[in-house]
């Protein structure tokens, strides 16, 4: 029994990448530069960083309380005059789900 005989084509590979790491001695000093002022200035520029935090945001939350009760307000008189808009409605045509007016009523 005879097999058949075939050739593989040719094909250039290229040659793999070659990657280099960099020495020791080639690569920057250490990161003892980094911190230049002594622990006690860095403890005292964040607590003044965080004290201020602070006085901001009791601020925003008085902001946001004085607000909550600004829309509490607008929301009682949205109440109020939706309840005096049915009552003027009840007799107009249509009743209080149409309530076909002139222009100019102001509601």
């Amino acid at each position: 029994v005879d097999a058949p005989k075939f050739d593989m084509p040719k094909v250039d590979v290229p040659s793999p990448p070659s990657f280099s790491v960099p020495s020791k001695s080639s690569s920057p000093a250490a990161v003892s530069d980094e911190f230049t002022e002594p622990q006690e200035v860095r403890d005292e520029r964040a607590a003044a960083k965080n004290e201020a935090y602070k006085q901001a945001d009791a601020e925003a939350r008085a902001a946001e309380k004085a607000a909550k009760a600004a829309r509490d307000n607008a929301n009682e008189a949205k109440k109020a005059f939706k309840k005096a808009k049915g009552e003027a409605c009840a007799t107009r045509v249509g009743g209080k789900l149409v309530c076909v007016r002139g222009l100019g009523i102001g509601y």
